[in-house]
């Protein structure tokens, strides 16, 4: 098998053996060791390393939420019925991000996109109405 060897802390010392302390740099220790000497002892209490925390993963009911929006905005682009479907899909992506298990941008845009599908949806709910009030009835 290969045999790993200690490298060695300082480059005039190439002839030397193995000798304990922070002269040679151990493979699994050694950095730790040579920037103690170096830089002085840094303790993890004093100094903790920030954490980055992983983006959360697009879920999949965040997935069905954001299309049945979408589906809600292109139905209410051509009559009042895509209302509900904005309404649901804002509903389940309220669901979702209240389990903490989906990205909050595609919650907002699934919010951004029902609300549209309500504001089209009132548009042709006052347009039907306005329309309906013009006829006049025949005798």
């Amino acid at each position: 098998m290969s045999e790993i060897r200690a490298h060695e802390a300082n480059p005039r010392e190439r002839g030397a053996r193995a000798r304990t302390g922070s002269r040679i740099i151990d493979p699994a220790t050694g950095p730790i060791e040579l920037a103690a000497d170096t830089f002085g002892h840094i303790l993890p209490d004093e100094h903790p390393i920030p954490v980055r925390h992983r983006a959360r993963p697009v879920t999949t009911l965040v997935v069905f939420a954001i299309t049945l929006a979408s589906v809600g905005l292109i139905v209410a682009w051509f009559g009042p019925w895509g209302g509900g479907l904005g309404i649901i899909g804002a509903a389940i992506a309220v669901g979702a991000q209240l389990r903490q298990r989906a990205r909050r941008s595609w919650c907002v845009a699934t919010y951004t996109i029902g609300a549209v599908s309500v504001l089209f949806s009132c548009y042709w709910v006052w347009w039907i109405l306005d329309e309906l009030s013009k006829v006049t009835p025949s005798a």
